[in-house]
């Protein structure tokens, strides 16, 4: 393998045409210099400078072929370094990024353009895919960036949380439990209570329903809602029994002539996160979580 230093060394001296000078612009010193020069026409196998005394160096025939080369050589060395570089830093190449429904379209979208403004050589794409789905594909390498919704830690990635979500109580607005200031579990008790979160990451739902069961009441059933006017369907289609919702709070709610009151005992949660597996990790992976947080804390 040819030594690259040894060529900067070599091309130096042949255009300085003095070891000395050539020393003082590669800011090592003289013997070094030589150094290198004689372990690189030791792997040559050749002579590439003549070195007179008390005359100025000169090229040999096999240097003056060869000079062209060796420049070439440290152009294309210098240039992979550069990329190397630049990939490390997260300034080129692609990234792959997964939502699951229900994650803010605005959070997402001022991020990716927040990010492509910083590193625009970076080929981003963006897909919606179900929470689990993208565990599986971050654990694979296939995907970048996870962004899902969940409730229990998660041990098989680095966990980057963006926002937390209290959940409450959601009824119509003329509904007697909007009377409370905050809602026991006991008030729930003759009531039917549907879970009212989309796209949870696999088992959070469960232990969702675990919580609500030590709070001392037992959800019926789920509803993926992304939002007050879905959760009205998920009324309308249980005709005729007192129903609420356990969903965090929205700002359209009150358009929705919809109530939103929090649990007295221990809030329940859902926090939203990017993910990162770390052992792949891609510098661009990390400087776009970095995007999607000063986003959400902007």
């Amino acid at each position: 393998m040819i030594d690259l230093p040894g060529l900067r060394c070599f091309i130096a001296v042949a255009e300085e045409r003095h070891f000395r000078r050539a020393a003082i612009r590669l800011n090592l010193s003289q013997p070094p210099v030589s150094a290198r020069i004689h372990t690189l026409e030791r792997d040559l196998g050749l002579r590439l400078l003549d070195r007179g005394p008390g005359a100025p160096v000169s090229l040999t025939a096999a240097g003056t072929v060869l000079l062209p080369l060796a420049r070439e050589s440290v152009a294309v060395a210098e240039r992979l370094q550069a990329a190397a570089a630049r990939l490390r830093r997260g300034e080129t190449g692609e990234l792959s990024v997964a939502a699951a429904a229900g994650i803010a379209g605005r959070v997402l979208a001022e991020a990716v353009r927040r990010f492509r403004s910083s590193y625009p050589d970076v080929a981003v794409s963006l897909v919606e895919m179900d929470a689990g789905d993208q565990l599986i594909e971050l654990a694979s390498g296939r995907l970048d960036v996870a962004v899902i919704h969940h409730v229990r830690p998660l041990t098989e990635a680095v966990a980057v949380t963006l926002a937390t979500a209290e959940l409450g109580i959601v009824c119509p607005d003329d509904d007697p439990l909007t009377a409370r200031e905050a809602i026991n579990p006991s008030d729930l008790a003759s009531r039917a209570t549907i879970l009212a979160v989309s796209a949870l990451a696999p088992d959070c739902e469960q232990a969702l329903l675990e919580q609500c069961r030590a709070l001392g009441f037992r959800p019926t059933g789920s509803y993926g809602a992304s939002g007050p006017e879905s959760f009205l369907e998920a009324l309308g289609a249980i005709a005729g029994r007192s129903v609420v919702a356990i969903a965090p709070r929205t700002p359209s709610l009150t358009a929705a002539s919809l109530a939103w009151r929090p649990l007295h005992e221990r809030p329940l949660s859902v926090r939203t996160s990017a993910l990162l597996d770390p052992s792949h990790d891609p510098a661009a992976a990390r400087n776009f979580v970095a995007a999607l947080v000063a986003d959400t804390r902007a």
